[in-house]
């Protein structure tokens, strides 16, 4: 066996954050752990190519092979030598029954399961659910879906199901509220309009088959049919101590969880008055949810374009801009997102903006700053009267504001 080390486990464990599981995995030449893995950071790693990665990154003359080492116990030893957490999958029906302690964060959150399709990648890293109001063939499905997504609370587990595996668990970070269809959800269609909840990822690159699973949960129980495989139905409560002990027992602890999530993993809305939803709470993870999502729903409106440079760009250049101030939204203010954001690039115009060095004025012109110092030829001078993109009557006042508090004048 080639020298390991910590900073060699390091390296190999943000390669395959970067690469993602299935990638990296292919690059070392090793198939899918069926017992062992690893779960640092919230994130599944299998354990095999793991090691052979932090072999090569431990200054060795390249990774290890599948002939170079042995499985089993050899590995579990290797990632407890490191402390690497780690879970055994062929253990899973083990984990029932469990016992919940009074004082467990989890005892008051609910958990869901939901099923995703071709759209699972897109709408898990966006963190978005969402069902439309009205389905077109009139049979039962969406108005199901509906209040199911009303009746999730702050805090709640979701476990995302998806082409016959387990691949994700998140937790709720924004309670549903009315939306437009988003980005990933389908083609437009006269039924675009529905419920939102947003979620934030704690699990990341799970891949539980269903036969590992069908255990747990029995016929007609939660998502489950008469055949005892996933329904039609989109999202479905699980039963409390199964929901619990298995994403307990996928976060590879038999006590406590300890996400990778700046998510307060405690039930956090507990204290909230009535009417008042999560985009109130001073929390990064709910903010950075809604960010998320917010940029995805004026991508799928608008299109990859800045509303005040007008350059259409690789979405990762563009940025959910606020046009009035967050902090200085109403609650209504701040669930309209078509209004009170637009899509701006981060080659300048969204730190413009938000400095206040580019106004927009009540008519839709954009304007420069006098502080700004900018030679003639310059590309920002080129902005001085463009018309903005995302002006329109019903957040004539956002851009008011915003003007009157920060632009430079």
């Amino acid at each position: 066996m080639q020298e390991l080390t910590e900073i060699g486990f390091d390296a190999a464990i943000a390669e395959a954050h970067e690469l993602g599981r299935a990638a990296f995995r292919t690059k070392y030449g090793f198939d899918r752990s069926k017992k062992f893995v690893a779960v640092p950071g919230g994130r599944h790693i299998d354990s095999k190519p793991l090691i052979s990665a932090a072999a090569a990154h431990s200054g060795s003359s390249g990774p290890l092979e599948a002939s170079d080492f042995s499985g089993g116990a050899a590995t579990t030893r290797i990632l407890d030598r490191f402390g690497v957490p780690w879970i055994d999958q062929s253990r899973l029906t083990s984990i029932l029954p469990v016992s919940i302690s009074a004082d467990d964060s989890v005892t008051n959150q609910s958990v869901w399961w939901v099923n995703q399709g071709n759209n699972f990648e897109a709408a898990f890293s966006e963190g978005s659910l969402w069902a439309s109001f009205h389905r077109s063939d009139g049979q039962r499905g969406h108005l199901d879906w509906v209040p199911a997504l009303e009746q999730m609370k702050l805090g709640d587990f979701v476990v995302h199901y998806s082409a016959g595996m387990v691949r994700g668990v998140s937790r709720v970070a924004l309670t549903a509220v009315p939306s437009t269809r988003p980005l990933h959800y389908g083609p437009p269609s006269p039924y675009d309009e529905g419920m939102l909840v947003l979620v934030e990822r704690v699990l990341v690159d799970v891949e539980l088959p269903l036969a590992d699973v069908q255990p747990l949960i029995g016929p007609r129980i939660g998502p489950m049919n008469v055949t005892g495989t996933p329904g039609r139905s989109y999202l479905s409560p699980l039963p409390a101590s199964t929901g619990r002990a298995m994403i307990r027992y996928l976060a590879g602890r038999s006590e406590t969880l300890n996400f990778s999530s700046d998510l307060d993993p405690s039930p956090v809305n507990s204290q909230l008055p009535p009417g008042i939803t999560v985009t109130d709470l001073p929390s990064t993870s709910t903010r950075r949810a809604e960010q998320t999502y917010l940029r995805a729903n004026l991508l799928g409106h608008y299109g990859p374009q800045c509303a005040i440079c007008g350059r259409i760009l690789p979405n990762e250049l563009l940025v959910a801009a606020h046009i009035k101030a967050r902090s200085w939204c109403s609650e209504e203010e701040q669930l309209n997102f078509q209004s009170v954001a637009m899509l701006a690039c981060s080659l300048g115009c969204d730190a413009l903006f938000e400095k206040g060095f580019i106004g927009v004025d009540g008519v839709g012109e954009v304007h420069l700053s006098p502080q700004l110092e900018l030679s003639q030829e310059d590309a920002v001078r080129r902005l001085q009267g463009r018309r903005c993109l995302a002006f329109k009557s019903d957040n004539v006042s956002h851009f008011q504001h915003r003007w009157d508090l920060s632009f430079r004048s």
